[in-house]
């Protein structure tokens, strides 16, 4: 069976179509070209009341007026025409895209957008969504980061704090924080729902989520190729006993968890795939954690596939993948989970799609989803090494280091040469002198991307 969104194959004027005659008040245009209602983010919400509806045209947002969009209480649905790779939100490393903390309802929703280079030092790159309870489907989250570089940074791409949210059909990818590098959970019985977390960092714990205090509940998700130095590559709970269901977890990496960790933690993981951890155990569970693992199956993980807890029906076999691309994990028709998880049904957030021996082993596709932007070391005493690798055709026509407020500190862009390569920055300005201690932007442009990595100078 195949559990992947449905809303992406809809054509994006039925979509139109559907929104505007549904909408219980004014629907409103956002068109960064002109000739609509207003031209920014910020001028079509002010423009719009709870029960309205604001249309973002196909284009890429950047500036103040299009970022720290607050929806300020008001239950707005906020929507692309066609779609999250036609409809961008640039933030530029200089704040987050949105913000949800005025007690918003279920009616307040952003769908179809991408959000890209979101920034927050302490919580929510992407989105901050505090005593709120909005939908967020068909987003694409990519290279947002919360991080201030010390013990402060959760939810590189959303924070959810007291929040019954509803993030669904959305794509998590190179996000990265302190903790819970896609989405962290406080106190928030939420639901995560057919969501692909795909090359996201932690510099702690959550690669992909970060689950505190909560029956969250994560059903048909896939978690490929995210990581964390210690505590659950894929998911980290603690204190908490979240619902995983129908998930499959491929190529990630934690010392402790490579898949799950749980701290006093008692998650019920079912129909789930834990497969091909490239640092530690499928799951890892201290302390007075009791997991219950069924219906799952367990294989090819680096620190071992055995279960913590309880379980019952569980396979340890090769899943057999066929050839990954891009986070889509179907299975080959002679896959041992194929009807072998609760109820008849699969295993894993995919169906079957190939014939046997149509392979390729997991961790020669983690390659493709690689931070397209990395430094080491990270915090840095002096210089740093800057590597990139972009998968788009597009060579790099710039890089630079950048202050925290947006200021361009050093340009770099004589060292760049062909989609892959490395630069090293001595830690001086364009005047030669060393620069201070802080936190430090590194982007990398290209003639249609842009991708930024966070750099701590200590000294």
């Amino acid at each position: 069976m195949h559990r992947r969104p449905s809303l992406r194959a809809v054509p994006a004027l039925l979509v139109l179509v559907l929104c505007v005659a549904s909408a219980p008040g004014t629907t409103i245009i956002v068109d960064g070209g002109g000739g609509a209602d207003a031209t920014t983010l910020s001028a079509g919400m002010a423009l719009a009341a709870t029960g309205d509806t604001v249309l973002v045209a196909a284009g890429t947002y950047a500036g103040t007026w299009n970022r720290n969009i607050d929806f300020a209480g008001r239950e707005i649905r906020l929507e692309s025409i066609d779609g999250p790779e036609a409809t961008i939100i640039e933030c530029e490393s200089l704040g987050r895209a949105f913000v949800l903390a005025s007690g918003e309802g279920p009616a307040a929703a952003i769908s179809g957008l991408t959000i890209r280079n979101g920034y927050h030092e302490t919580a929510g790159g992407g989105i901050l969504c505090d005593g709120a309870s909005p939908a967020v489907e068909n987003c694409i989250f990519e290279n947002c980061i919360a991080w201030d570089g010390g013990s402060l940074g959760q939810g590189g791409g959303i924070y959810c704090s007291l929040s019954e949210a509803t993030i669904s059909d959305c794509t998590f990818r190179w996000n990265s924080a302190r903790e819970g590098a896609g989405i962290y959970f406080a106190d928030s019985p939420a639901l995560v729902a057919r969501t692909l977390f795909m090359g996201n960092t932690a510099y702690s714990g959550g690669g992909g989520v970060r689950i505190l205090r909560v029956a969250t509940t994560v059903e048909d998700c896939t978690f490929f190729a995210n990581s964390a130095p210690t505590y659950g590559g894929g998911i980290y709970c603690c204190y908490s006993a979240p619902t995983v269901t129908g998930c499959t977890f491929a190529g990630n990496a934690a010392s402790e968890g490579g898949a799950i960790y749980g701290f006093n933690a008692s998650p019920v993981i079912t129909d789930c795939i834990l497969s091909f951890s490239t640092e530690g155990a499928a799951v890892y569970c201290p302390g007075a954690s009791a997991f219950e693992i069924s219906y799952s199956c367990l294989f090819g993980n680096a620190g071992g596939d055995e279960i913590c807890g309880s379980g019952h029906d569980n396979v340890f076999l090769d899943p057999a993948f066929c050839h990954s691309v891009d986070g889509e994990f179907w299975l080959q028709d002679c896959s041992p989970c194929l009807g072998a998880g609760s109820g008849g049904g699969n295993i894993g957030a995919w169906g079957a799609a190939c014939a046997c021996d149509d392979t390729t082993a997991v961790t020669e596709t983690q390659d493709a989803v690689a931070r397209p932007l990395s430094v080491s070391p990270n915090p840095t005493g002096a210089g740093a090494g800057i590597t990139y690798r972009l998968r788009e055709a597009a060579r790099p026509i710039a890089l630079a280091v950048y202050s925290s407020a947006g200021r361009l500190v050093r340009d770099l862009t004589a060292g760049i040469d062909g989609t892959e390569g490395a630069v090293l920055w001595n830690g001086n300005d364009d005047s030669g002198r060393s620069v201070a201690a802080g936190v430090y932007m590194i982007r990398l442009e290209t003639e249609t991307t842009r991708h930024t990595a966070k750099l701590v100078v200590v000294r």
